[in-house]
This record gives C-alpha cells, structure tokens and sequence, in this order.
C-alpha cells in the first residue's frame, strides 16, 4: 500500500498544469506561419520577417498596399 504526501499530490497538480500549459502554447505557435520576404523595390531591397495566423495571401495583399501608400 502507497500513501501519497501533499506535498507528492500538489507536485503532480503543477507538472499537470505544466503540461497543458506547455501544449496550448505549442498549439499557438503551431498556428502561426512564419514568413520572410524579400521584396525588389526602384530604391532597393527590402526585407521582412513575420508570422501570422491569417492565410499568407491575405497578408502579402496587405504588405503591398502598405507598401504602395
């Protein structure tokens, strides 16, 4: 017969929290896209770096016309 301390029991509650703590977070990232982008200019070369949740298009559309304003 095993006894377990408080102490044992409230340990296994944050490792648990821990856990899923951990996993939403991995989740999140996991939604994201990470994009880099070189973009050719009359002035230069431009870089950019990002990540979103939307879909990549919709945030190139919106690259550019922050680009052309």
């Amino acid at each position: 017969m095993t006894f377990s301390t408080s102490r044992e029991k409230s340990d296994k509650s944050y490792r648990l929290t821990d856990k899923t703590l951990y996993r939403a977070q991995i989740q999140r990232i996991l939604s994201y896209t990470l994009y880099f982008l070189e973009i050719q200019t009359n002035i230069g070369t431009l870089h950019k770096i990002g990540v979103t949740a939307r879909p990549i298009q919709q945030r190139l559309t919106e690259i550019e016309t922050d680009l052309l304003k």
